[in-house]
C-alpha cells in the first residue's frame, strides 16, 4: 500500500531544501530565463515567409530549439534534487545535461518537444494564415488558441514529467526506460500531479501583481516542490531508494 505524503509535507521539505539557498536559485532562474528569451529572438531571425514550406522551416526549427531547451530541464531538476537530498549546488548544474555526453536527455526531450509543438499547431497555423491571407488578426482567437495548446500539450505530458528525473537517478536507463518508467510511478497519481501544480496558481497570480518580480522566489519554490513530489513518488516505488548520482 502507497503512503503518499501529504501537499503541505512535501511543500515543507523543499522549503527546507531551499534555506539559504535562494540566492543561487533565483540566479538559476534568471539564467534560464535569459537563454529562453535568446533562443526565442533567434526563431525570429528566421524568415516566416510567405508559403507553407517556409511555415514548416519555421515550425522544424521551433522544435529543434524547443527540444535543446529541455536539455537545460535535466540541469534545473538536477539542481533542485540536489537541494532537495541536502547535497551543495551550483548555479553550473543547470547545463549538466550537457556535460554529461548522453543522448538520452535529448531524446526524452524531442518527445515533449514534439507534444508541445504538435498541441501548438492550430495556433501556428490560424495565425500564418491570418497574416499572409490579409485578414485581419482576432487576438482573443490567438491568445485562447495558444493558452489551449499549452493546456493540452501539459496534460498529454503529465505522464512523464518525471522523466528527466528519473535518467539522473538511473543514468543507465535509455529515454524509452526513462520515459516508461515515469508512465509506472504516475500510475494512479495523474490527478495528484495536476492538483498539485493547481496548488501554485494562487502564488502565480499574485507575484503578476508585483510586476512579475514575485516570480524569482515562486519559481524556486515550485520547481523545489515538484523535486520534492518526484522524491515522495519514488519513496513509494517498490524497487526502493532515490538517490542523486553525482
Amino acid at each position: 500500500m502507497n503512503n503518499y505524503e501529504s501537499f503541505k509535507k512535501i511543500k515543507a521539505a523543499a522549503r527546507k531544501g531551499l534555506e539559504g539557498n535562494y540566492g543561487r536559485c533565483i540566479a538559476v532562474f534568471i539564467n534560464l530565463q535569459i537563454i529562453s528569451l535568446f533562443t526565442s529572438y533567434f526563431i525570429l531571425l528566421i524568415p516566416s515567409g510567405n508559403n507553407p514550406f517556409e511555415l514548416i522551416i519555421l515550425e522544424t526549427a521551433n522544435l529543434i530549439i524547443t527540444a535543446f531547451l529541455q536539455i537545460l530541464q535535466v540541469g534545473s531538476c538536477f539542481f533542485y534534487l540536489k537541494l532537495n537530498c541536502r547535497q551543495p549546488a551550483a548555479i553550473t548544474d543547470i547545463y549538466y545535461g550537457f556535460r554529461t555526453g548522453r543522448n538520452q536527455a535529448l531524446e526524452v526531450g524531442v518527445v515533449f518537444a514534439l507534444v508541445t509543438c504538435i498541441c501548438q499547431l492550430p495556433y501556428q497555423i490560424f495565425s500564418y494564415y491570418a497574416e499572409y491571407a490579409g485578414r485581419p488578426t482576432d487576438i482573443r482567437v490567438l491568445f485562447l488558441l495558444m493558452t489551449a495548446g499549452q493546456i493540452v500539450s501539459f496534460l498529454l505530458l503529465i505522464p512523464v514529467m518525471q522523466s528527466f528525473y528519473i535518467l539522473l537517478d538511473f543514468p543507465e536507463y535509455t529515454a524509452k526506460q526513462a520515459l516508461c518508467l515515469s508512465f509506472r510511478v504516475m500510475r494512479g497519481n495523474y490527478f495528484r500531479y495536476l492538483l498539485f501544480n493547481l496548488s501554485f496558481v494562487p502564488l502565480i497570480l499574485l507575484s503578476f501583481f508585483c510586476c512579475g518580480i514575485g516570480l524569482l522566489w515562486v519559481n524556486p519554490y515550485m520547481e523545489a516542490s515538484l523535486a520534492s513530489f518526484y522524491l515522495d513518488l519514488m519513496k513509494n516505488r517498490n524497487a526502493g531508494q532515490t538517490t542523486v548520482k553525482v
